[in-house]
């Protein structure tokens, strides 16, 4: 009898473990499907006041972790201009932690916010906040 109730426990303590341990894995799926799911937009960094064509930055996060910046900005006449790309690469940790990666060095980043329309996080040590959202231009 003492075997049998030591093996149900066993049984019943494996299958609680899986199923929390898949409720975790089906949490970061759906962080990373709202991640990837469309181009990001630049709305704010930090305390820099960004104009409209600063908005229009992309920020592309794939499935496959990879992060391609197209970075917009004014010229000294004022033209709005597309100022160049960067391939960073990015790996989600959990719920609420990603690391993007540049030039071997890697950025902790922590999600403040993330829904369909707004994605918030602070990136490293000094938690500078980036809040990227659909809307190119005026957000």
């Amino acid at each position: 009898m003492k075997n049998k109730t030591l093996k149900l426990l066993s049984i019943l303590f494996s299958i609680m473990l899986a199923s929390s341990c898949s409720s975790d894995d089906e949490g970061s799926e759906m962080v990373a499907e709202l991640i990837t799911d469309e181009d990001w937009y630049l709305e704010s960094f930090g305390d820099f006041v960004l104009g409209d064509c600063d908005k229009q930055s992309i920020y592309n996060f794939t499935m496959n972790e990879g992060l391609v910046i197209d970075a917009y900005g004014y010229d000294g006449e004022f033209n709005c201009n597309f100022i160049g790309n960067n391939n960073l690469s990015w790996e989600l940790l959990s719920d609420t932690e990603f690391i993007i990666t540049e030039d071997g060095e890697d950025l902790m980043c922590i999600i403040i916010t993330l829904t369909e329309d707004e994605f918030v996080f602070d990136v490293g040590e000094d938690s500078f906040r980036y809040v990227l959202d659909k809307n190119p231009g005026d957000g």
